[in-house]
C-alpha cells in the first residue's frame, strides 16, 4: 500500500507538462508491452524502422526527457523488460526527432543472456551503459530521424 501511495505522490508532484508526458510514456509502454505478447517481432522491426508510428510528434522533448519518462514509466508498467523500455524509448525519440539506435545484444556469460538498449548521440540513453557494455550487439535498428527531417521540410 505504501508503494502505491508513493507512486501516486510522485506523479502528483510533477509539473502538468511533465505529468502529461509521463502518462503518455506509460500508455505507450503499456501498448508496447502488450504488443510484444501479440505481434511478431518482425512486424515491430518494420514498423519502427520504416517510421509507421512516427506520424505523431512530441517535438521539443530532449533525449534526457525521453530517458526520464521511460525510466518513470518502467516503474509503473509491470514486467517492463529492457526490450519494452528500449522500444518505447525509440518510439519517443523518433517522435521527438532524435537520431537513435536500438541495439539487441547477447552475452554468453553463464549460459545465454540477451539485453536491449538505446543509444542516442553516441551514448547509452536507456538500458544502462555499464550493463550494455557486457553484450555484443547482434541487431541494430536505426530510428528514422532522417525521414522525420524530410517530413518537416515538406
Amino acid at each position: 500500500m505504501r508503494a502505491l501511495v508513493r507512486k501516486i505522490d510522485t506523479i502528483h508532484r510533477l509539473a502538468p507538462a511533465e505529468r502529461r508526458y509521463a502518462f503518455a510514456a506509460m500508455a505507450l509502454m503499456g501498448i508496447v508491452r502488450t504488443a510484444l505478447w501479440l505481434v511478431p517481432f518482425r512486424i515491430w522491426k518494420r514498423t519502427v524502422t520504416e517510421g509507421r508510428i512516427s506520424r505523431l510528434r512530441f517535438l521539443g522533448h530532449s533525449d534526457e526527457q525521453v530517458a526520464w519518462a521511460v525510466s518513470l514509466a518502467s516503474r509503473y508498467i509491470p514486467r517492463a523488460s529492457c526490450l519494452t523500455q528500449a522500444l518505447t524509448a525509440q518510439i519517443l525519440l523518433n517522435w521527438s526527432g532524435h537520431e537513435n539506435q536500438l541495439h539487441i545484444g547477447v552475452a554468453r556469460e553463464f549460459g545465454f543472456k540477451a539485453h536491449a538498449w538505446i543509444e542516442c548521440a553516441g551514448r547509452v540513453l536507456v538500458g544502462g551503459a555499464l550493463e550494455s557494455a557486457g553484450y555484443s550487439p547482434i541487431l541494430t535498428f536505426e530510428g528514422p530521424a532522417s525521414k522525420l527531417e524530410t517530413d518537416r521540410i515538406l
